[in-house]
């Protein structure tokens, strides 16, 4: 049997100091190698040890940092019907202003280039994700699951902490 392909998004881990939860639940993963970790911010310090077998793809920060994937992605956005129905919503709740219109689009923009990520990861293994575990409910879980509608991603876990339960 094949080993499950997990490909888990955090914020920052291993890079920063934050996230240190993500160290001591790495720690009970070490014996299934394949698992990919995709950090999307990378701060500013050196990447932290991770388990034997377990990859860091610095994949997804360096396309934050490029303005033709930047662009790539907000062509995306602008004809994503996610964006539309995000904004139709605003309107319809009478909640447009120009920060929430602003972030609407910024999501789309990230949620756009983290789903193309995980494309490209998939096709890369020549499989499906089997999970992609996102450490925050937001733009990574979001992405998991618009990967899940199509087709190259199985399942998406996303941990609520904090105001992510609110």
């Amino acid at each position: 049997m094949e080993r499950p392909l997990v490909v888990w998004i955090t914020s920052g881990f291993p890079y920063g100091s934050g996230e240190q939860f993500i160290e001591t639940e790495v720690q009970y993963w070490s014996g299934f190698p394949g698992d990919v970790i995709l950090p999307e911010n990378p701060g500013t310090s050196e990447a932290r040890p991770v388990p034997e077998g377990v990859r860091v793809s610095t994949r997804l920060m360096h396309r934050w940092n490029s303005l033709r994937w930047q662009s790539l992605a907000a062509l995306q956005a602008v004809v994503s019907p996610v964006l539309w129905r995000e904004l139709g919503g605003l309107a319809a709740s009478r909640r447009v202003s120009r920060y929430r219109v602003h972030h609407a689009v910024l999501s789309v923009v990230r949620v756009k280039m983290e789903e193309r990520v995980l494309r490209i990861l998939a096709h890369e293994h020549g499989r499906p994700i089997d999970v992609v575990y996102a450490y925050w409910m937001s733009i990574a879980s979001f992405a998991g699951c618009m990967g899940r509608r199509k087709g190259y991603v199985r399942r998406v876990v996303a941990r609520a902490h904090g105001t992510d339960l609110y």
